[in-house]
């Protein structure tokens, strides 16, 4: 089981031109990688279902269905319990990934979706998914996001100067430009600015998806591809 953080991997998984998949956590192991389960799912789904929301719902749902019964693998149960930190033995929880699903279609319909799979410390030993409803113009972060909350609600002084300075600078740019150099900027301070920067570095995909058109790329490594 790989445990280690990996900054080489690709975060952001486009799935033609109108579908994205993006996930934090446990990513991969041995003979399983859940961004291929997702692009599986995907390419089944979509054969079928032309419509955006539909076909968000439809992939996500299969995808916890099959992600879980590889969490539930014992190599696996093992490794999460093997490095559960103090915080997640308290709490008795150990969130195992964020992944958020998107799409648009030829109609101008844009759908976001969340997903959370979490395994319980307790005896039961139970895998589970919880789903997030993203709402229009409203933001959704998952990993490493301490610094993206304070930033973007303002929550301390730092954050107050930051954002007031970086908001003037791009204030003259297309909405669209804003919002991608805003997700740039916020990642960029999550690396530099978070406690445990060590597990967080450079570089970073950044990725629109924009109504009827679809996939946009701001930024990617090499080594990942496009679609």
């Amino acid at each position: 089981m790989a445990w280690g953080h990996n900054d080489t991997e690709c975060k952001i998984s486009a799935f033609g031109d109108k579908f994205v998949f993006v996930m934090a956590g446990l990513v991969k192991g041995p003979g399983w990688d859940a961004h291929a389960v997702a692009r599986e799912v995907w390419q089944n789904e979509s054969k079928s279902i032309p419509d955006a929301t539909q076909i968000v719902q439809s992939v996500s749902q299969e995808w916890a269905k099959r992600m879980e019964e590889i969490y539930k693998r014992p190599e696996v149960i093992s490794g999460i319990r093997d490095h559960a930190t103090r915080e997640q033995v308290l709490t008795n929880t150990v969130v195992l990934t964020n992944a958020v699903f998107s799409a648009t279609d030829k109609t101008g319909a844009l759908v976001v979706h969340g997903m959370n799979i979490t395994y319980s410390l307790d005896i039961l030993g139970t895998v589970s998914h919880d789903e997030i409803d993203v709402q229009p113009n409203s933001w959704i972060s998952g990993g490493r996001d301490e610094i993206i909350n304070e930033f973007l609600n303002r929550t301390s002084l730092r954050a107050d100067q930051y954002m007031a300075e970086f908001v003037e600078q791009i204030r003259s740019l297309p909405p669209s430009d804003r919002r991608a150099a805003l997700a740039s900027k916020l990642l960029e301070w999550s690396i530099q600015l978070h406690p445990n920067n060590s597990e967080l570095a450079f570089p970073i995909d950044v990725l629109q998806l924009r109504r009827t058109t679809g996939v946009h790329w701001i930024s990617l490594k090499p080594s990942c591809p496009q679609k």
